[in-house]
């Protein structure tokens, strides 16, 4: 097992999926530090049918912005060592799915569940982890 490299201190908001579509609304809020409705209100004015469609990337990057926040994707990164929203992937699943990522331990917000180590939410679930929307790095 690898162990986190901590470096500052993250206080995250744990939220709840309150339609099928808005895991990454949830997922979103909690990244930025916003409330849902607020991240809603900015989701809504970049993609209208958010809630009931779904997010993709590129409009969760808009609403990030909107939110103050410059967000970018990474499809390597260290597990142990990012914080940002994953996608998550699963076999027969035509959907994918968004949890929240703070150095190995993952956010689902379904139900809301938090798992302390991914690799067991994985083996647990089906689902696997992919792409990461994180912070992009201030130069």
């Amino acid at each position: 097992m690898t162990m986190a490299i901590i470096t500052d201190p993250i206080n995250i908001t744990v939220l709840k999926q309150r339609h099928a579509m808005d895991c990454l609304i949830c997922c979103l809020a909690m990244l930025t530090g916003a409330s849902y409705e607020a991240t809603l209100l900015a989701v809504s004015k970049v993609c209208p049918d958010s809630g009931t469609d779904g997010l993709h990337w590129t409009e969760a990057i808009a609403a990030g912005k909107l939110l103050g926040h410059s967000l970018r994707l990474k499809r390597h990164y260290d597990p142990y060592n990012s914080v940002g929203v994953v996608a998550l992937t699963k076999k027969k699943q035509p959907n994918e799915h968004a949890a929240f990522l703070l150095r190995g331990v993952l956010i689902d917000p379904t139900e809301p569940s938090v798992w302390d180590d991914y690799e067991m939410y994985e083996q647990a679930t089906g689902w696997k982890m992919g792409t990461l929307l994180t912070w992009r790095r201030k130069q």
